[in-house]
């Protein structure tokens, strides 16, 4: 007995040593592992966040879109009208003889034959065309 108390007072401050060695490892590792959870953790929390983030972005632009395809709707619906009540005005008008297109035909028919027989030059692309002969 008294050989293993003997070694034991040899070897006290070995095993301090190697236990304080021991317990500081020990306390490392479970720090490792403590800070990559907080880093999952928080990682998880960020994505959680910018999920949430873009959907309620996602909502209000779709609340937007929503909101311009009813003012374009109602806008189309408005000048649809708006068309519709010129129209019946301008066919009153025509329809009476108050206004004569007859005269905006004739010319419309002379132009197209003085460009087809030449006595008005068109140009194309890249042609210059001169009036002088319409100055006088």
């Amino acid at each position: 007995m008294s050989s293993w108390k003997e070694n034991l007072k040899d070897n006290l401050f070995i095993v301090l040593l190697g236990s304080v060695a021991i317990s500081f490892m020990l306390g490392y590792f479970i720090s490792q592992q403590q800070e990559a959870r907080k880093r999952d953790q928080w990682a998880e929390i960020l994505f959680r966040q910018a999920k949430h983030w873009l959907t309620d972005r996602g909502r209000k632009t779709a609340d937007s879109v929503e909101q311009g395809l009813d003012y374009a709707r109602s806008a189309a619906e408005e000048s649809a009208d708006r068309g519709a009540e010129y129209s019946r005005r301008l066919n009153r008008f025509i329809g009476s003889g108050v206004i004569d297109f007859s005269a905006f035909s004739d010319f419309s028919r002379r132009f197209m034959d003085e460009i087809k027989t030449g006595a008005i030059p068109v140009g194309q692309s890249g042609q210059q065309v001169t009036y002088s002969a319409y100055a006088a």
